[in-house]
């Protein structure tokens, strides 16, 4: 990666949490040099305090003070904050897309399986209209065969 100084290389070892775009856009909201914001940025995430920086790193900072520090600091962990919260976000997109897929999958099983609930229905209705119709010709028939044989039919039917 590209440094922000002649001596003070971006790489995993000298900014493990800082992200390659955070010093430029820090360097550039808070109006101050790229290579002192890399250098504080990197003793902050070795575990350094903002009094130590401003005292003891000087050389490292190119002379920023306390106050200066302290912006970067605060700046830094507000846009840490505000990228895993979008990072947050993202992953929550991504399970709400995951689950309308999957919705969208089950309707259209059920629109399958409501089709197919229609063709059975439409069978079980020409067969039940089938069996009224064998009954129909059946009772016919019994009722000709008392007739026939002299057997007395109700006068209600």
């Amino acid at each position: 990666m590209r440094g922000y100084g002649r001596d003070l290389l971006m790489t995993p070892e000298t900014t493990p949490d800082a992200k390659p775009d955070l010093v430029p856009q820090l360097a550039a909201e808070l109006n101050l040099p790229a290579r002192g914001v890399a250098a504080v940025v990197a003793l902050l995430a070795e575990g350094n305090t903002v009094p130590f920086i401003a005292r003891y790193r000087k050389e490292r900072t190119g002379g920023l003070d306390e106050v200066q520090i302290r912006a970067i600091e605060d700046k830094r962990a507000y846009l840490t904050e505000l990228e895993d919260r979008r990072a947050e976000f993202r992953q929550k997109l991504k399970s709400l897309r995951d689950r309308q897929r999957d919705l969208d999958r089950r309707m259209e099983d059920l629109s399958a399986q409501q089709d197919s609930l229609g063709e059975i229905q439409t069978d079980l209705g020409e067969q039940s209209e089938k069996i009224m119709d064998a009954l129909v010709v059946d009772v016919r028939e019994a009722v000709q065969d008392l007739v026939r044989n002299g057997k007395a039919i109700p006068s209600k039917y």
